[in-house]
């Protein structure tokens, strides 16, 4: 049996988000608890006991016919930081030349160290595939 060389003709950037690359990030770090969260844009990235890593990333995606990921813009952001608690409202809109989807979301992290990531949203064009999504995840630090 002989191994067959793979070779891609775009970059994995481009094959893995369907885009030449990223959109330029807005990190910021909370703590909740006995967690420390960094929200980049809007997705909750490097969630942390201590000195270790329990989630990499929580995120929304919204993706196309072909599976590529449609990129939203985050508008209306706001955050509530209290130390060792947050709140996070925003909105989110991804449009391509099929979809045009809004959705609201909210991330909150509790003294227990509970967060909590929500949204809901609607597609704005009649010929969009997904019309409406709602989603709620919830992540608990326990003792």
């Amino acid at each position: 049996m002989t191994a067959v060389a793979r070779t891609r003709s775009a970059p994995d950037y481009v094959l893995l988000n369907g885009v030449d690359e990223p959109p330029p990030p807005v990190a910021r770090t909370f703590r909740t608890g006995p967690l420390s969260v960094v929200l980049d844009g809007v997705d909750l990235r490097y969630v942390r006991l201590g000195d270790v890593e329990v989630v990499r990333r929580l995120y929304a995606a919204v993706r196309d016919r072909d599976w590529n990921t449609i990129f939203g813009t985050p508008s209306e952001i706001e955050f509530d930081d209290r130390g060792d608690s947050f709140d996070v409202r925003f909105s989110v809109r991804h449009v391509s030349h099929d979809i045009d989807f809004t959705w609201k979301g909210t991330i909150a992290g509790d003294t227990d160290g509970r967060i909590s990531y929500a949204f809901a949203g609607t597609g704005q064009r009649a010929s969009s595939t997904t019309s409406s999504a709602s989603v709620s995840c919830t992540l608990s630090a326990r003792r």
